[in-house]
């Protein structure tokens, strides 16, 4: 069952957005900043790897669109702050 997950191509990047969405909640329910979204992301899509046993390179390979996209955002934030 979970071999079957790993090779739908969308399970990546659902499971990192449903990650960043719950951390998010978390986040607004307590207020605290030690949870920063981001952090608690990591946490959580570790945590998911680990207790599904999928291998990192497999998962990475599969959330490739995500690296994609975050690449220009970056270069495009740091730009508008460059300029400021």
């Amino acid at each position: 069952m979970i071999a079957l997950l790993v090779t739908i191509p969308v399970f990546a990047p659902m499971l990192t957005i449903a990650a960043y969405q719950a951390a998010l909640w978390i986040q607004r329910r307590t207020g605290s900043l030690l949870l920063q979204p981001v952090i608690v992301t990591l946490a959580l899509v570790i945590a998911m790897l680990l207790l599904l046993d999928i291998d990192y390179l497999t998962y990475r390979e599969a959330a490739e669109p995500i690296a994609l996209l975050l690449g220009p955002a970056t270069v495009a934030l740091a730009v508008s702050l460059y300029q400021q």
